[in-house]
């Protein structure tokens, strides 16, 4: 065998002799330093810490005035993916969304609600985990975030004791949990005297603290022409949920006008005002979600609200 085959073994065998050498030495990596997928849960992954929400209400007032493909084109021809919000009626089951969640989830993110505030009195503790459960079982492939309660302390029109609807709400946050799902509280502002108990109160009082702690958003409800016009100082209300929900991303759950027919000029300031507010605290994600999106909005060629709703989402990516 030629000279040169020797040394070429040699210097081969010391090669891997010193790829095992730091093999031994090197660390090893960190636990569970790359991301597995969970299989067990279908539903999907909820907003990063990081991004805005580009909210969107749609409630069933839309069915018998404006077509679903319309709506379906004006969300797709949006700058940026949208968070669509579905507020579910009492009188209709889960099962029966599946077809509207399955359609807007190939355009939007999703967050369900399942129980508006107008209907919280309706349910047991009970029947209200029954309804969020059954929600989940036929929807939770399309949801991203699911609200567990909604304005939960407006006692003036829910007309039920506090702690019976802190109850039912802490019950859904309980099971979303389990199912390591995204939750999401909207409460209402009232300004001072609206109610008697201010939010903060009424949140830091009848909620459990497993919920404060581990809640994924907590996301206002208010309407200006409720109030009078009231502004309320949002920089202090942040503030203020920041501290009390620790880990929470924090934003606008719900606004716009009381009633659908106000006039364009006022949706539009309202609209503008809430859109373009800025980020009060590290942990405010935006939200906002225009409640009569589907009629404002929709459809959306030479639509001022539509236009709005484009140029607040490419202000936002620039």
């Amino acid at each position: 065998m030629p000279k040169y085959v020797h040394i070429a073994g040699l210097i081969l065998l010391l090669c891997l002799l010193m790829y095992a050498l730091l093999r031994t030495l090197a660390p090893a990596p960190a636990p569970n330093s790359t991301p597995q997928s969970d299989t067990n849960h279908p539903h999907p992954q909820h907003t990063s810490p990081s991004r805005m929400l580009y909210g969107l209400t749609i409630d069933d007032s839309w069915e018998g005035t404006t077509r679903l493909a319309d709506i379906v084109e004006a969300i797709q021809h949006l700058p940026a993916r949208p968070t669509v919000r579905i507020v579910m009626s009492e009188d209709r089951s889960p099962q029966s969304y599946r077809d509207l969640f399955k359609t807007l989830h190939r355009v939007a993110d999703v967050m369900a609600q399942p129980v508006d505030s107008s209907s919280m009195h309706s349910y047991s503790t009970e029947h209200y985990q029954q309804r969020l459960a059954e929600s989940y079982q036929y929807l939770s492939h399309y949801v991203a975030i699911w609200e567990i309660g909604n304005e939960m302390n407006g006692q003036e029109w829910i007309q039920e004791d506090p702690r019976l609807t802190a109850a039912k709400v802490a019950s859904a946050y309980r099971y979303i949990k389990n199912k390591h799902a995204a939750a999401a509280l909207v409460p209402y502002y009232f300004p001072q005297g609206g109610s008697t108990l201010s939010m903060k109160d009424w949140l830091q009082t009848y909620l459990p603290d497993d919920l404060k702690q581990g809640v994924d958003y907590v996301l206002v409800s208010y309407y200006d022409d409720d109030n009078d016009g009231y502004q309320p100082n949002w920089r202090q209300i942040f503030a203020e949920l920041e501290t009390l929900f620790p880990e929470a991303k924090l934003g606008i759950g719900e606004c716009g006008t009381p009633s659908e027919h106000a006039p364009m000029a006022r949706k539009l300031q309202l609209f503008r005002h809430y859109y373009a507010m800025p980020r009060y605290t590290p942990r405010y994600v935006g939200g906002y979600f225009w409640w009569y999106w589907a009629h404002d909005g929709v459809p959306y060629k030479d639509n001022p609200l539509w236009e709005e709703t484009a140029k607040y989402m490419k202000k936002r990516q620039s």
